[in-house]
Parts: C-alpha cells; sequence; structure tokens
C-alpha cells in the first residue's frame, strides 16, 4: 500500500514540477512577460484558497471520515487507500496554486505564505511508512478479506 501511495505522491508533485518548468519557460523565457498584475481581493482569495486546500480541507476530511468510522467500526483497505489518495490531491493543489501565483505580480509576503503552505502540504502529506501505520491504527484498517469474516 505504502508503494502504491509513493508512486501517486511523486506522480503529482513531479506533474506539478514539469507544469512549472513549461509555465516558466513558457512567460520568462520564450514571451518574455512581465508579471500579469493582480487585485488585492485576488491575492486575497488566492491565499484563503490555498490555505483552505492546505490547510482546512484535510482536517475537515479526516474528521467526517472518522465519525462515519465510529458507525461502521472497521474500513477495509481499498476505502483507506482512497481516502489516502483524496488526502494526497487536496493539499498538493497549494503548491499548484504556488507555481501559477508566480507569473503574477504577488508581494513577497504572499508568496512566502503560499511557499510555506506549499511546502508544508509537500512535506506534511508524504505517505511515510510511520504516517500509513498511525492512520491505520487510527481508521482499524482490516488488512485482507479474511479477517473482516472471521471478526463477524
Amino acid at each position: 500500500m505504502q508503494k502504491i501511495l509513493k508512486k501517486f505522491y511523486l506522480t503529482l508533485l513531479f506533474a506539478a514540477l514539469i507544469f512549472y518548468m513549461i509555465l516558466f519557460a513558457t512567460f520568462n523565457i520564450i514571451l518574455h512577460w512581465k508579471p500579469l498584475y493582480v487585485s488585492r481581493k485576488m491575492v486575497i482569495f488566492i491565499l484563503i484558497f490555498s490555505t483552505i486546500t492546505s490547510l482546512v480541507f484535510p482536517i475537515w476530511f479526516r474528521i467526517i471520515k472518522f465519525n462515519r468510522l465510529r458507525k461502521n467500526v472497521v474500513m477495509n483497505k481499498n476505502e483507506f487507500l482512497k481516502f489516502e489518495k483524496i488526502l494526497i490531491v487536496i493539499p498538493q493543489i497549494s503548491v499548484w496554486i504556488y507555481f501559477i501565483a508566480d507569473i503574477f505580480a504577488i508581494s513577497k509576503m504572499p508568496r512566502l505564505y503560499l511557499m510555506i503552505l506549499g511546502l508544508y502540504s509537500v512535506f506534511y502529506y508524504f505517505p511515510s511508512e510511520k504516517r500509513i501505520k498511525l492512520e491505520k491504527r487510527i481508521f482499524r484498517i482490516i488488512e485482507n478479506e479474511q479477517q473482516n469474516i472471521s471478526d463477524n
């Protein structure tokens, strides 16, 4: 399971890096564009959206999943894998937002905030063995179907 999640995670991360390289090359090297102007309201919207995708939504999603788990008592392996993939995808949006915000004329402080959120998303949601073991224990994962049959 950890190999599947790592492969999925790295695929998303490398896709974001390739997207950034293409974006950077297109705007700065090929087109020689100056950074695009963005209003303050748009900067605030970008910061709030990045915060929601990096911090708020993963916590909210875990709470909802855990509350549903109280009724079911256990979660099967496929459901857990789907849950983990969602927890990898949603915070990665903040990385993409940072890369897109790089083409805009945003001041240093909001850009630094976006960079910190992006780095947090990249490092915190990395599917390490320790994190997966902890979440398997929290969500009471069934490793195979025979355990589920014998428990009933």
